[in-house]
């Protein structure tokens, strides 16, 4: 990687995922268990998520650790949903298909999800134009 592409780097998100996230996207009755609080703890505490302009990274893991990057200029698709519950937190999930064989599918629950969604998809967009790539649509 050149200095040139890192310096136009810009992060969108980075740190480890919310307790509150985990405790909505995990289910209702976890709220109410300890064991279910401990481990939506545990949880926030093994994956860090970091978000730039140009690619996602996951670092996952308390003990021992294993790290995945996908290049944003290779999504080739975005959505995101809302249970009742995670609405209710405020939180929500991201999906993001890949044209990257090793991670096809990027799953991550995450605060304001709408915002966040707009923020790759524009991120992506960006990249591709910046990397001179297009999206070619099988059919």
């Amino acid at each position: 990687m050149t200095d040139e592409q890192t310096i136009d780097e810009q992060i969108i998100y980075e740190g480890k995922i919310p307790v509150k996230t985990l405790m909505a996207t995990q289910g209702s009755l976890m709220t109410f268990w300890n064991i279910g609080l401990l481990k939506a703890w545990i949880n926030s505490k093994r994956v860090t998520l970091k978000i730039t302009s140009q690619r996602i990274e996951f670092v996952k893991g308390l003990m021992s650790t294993a790290q995945e990057s996908v290049e944003l200029y290779r999504a080739n698709d975005t959505d995101y949903s809302q249970t009742f519950l995670q609405k209710k937190f405020g939180v929500g999930t991201i999906r993001i298909i890949s044209a990257d064989s090793t991670a096809p599918l990027i799953v991550f629950p995450i605060a304001d999800p709408a915002a966040y969604r707009e923020k790759i998809r524009n991120a992506i967009m960006a990249e591709r134009k910046r990397m001179g790539t297009t999206l070619k649509e099988s059919g």
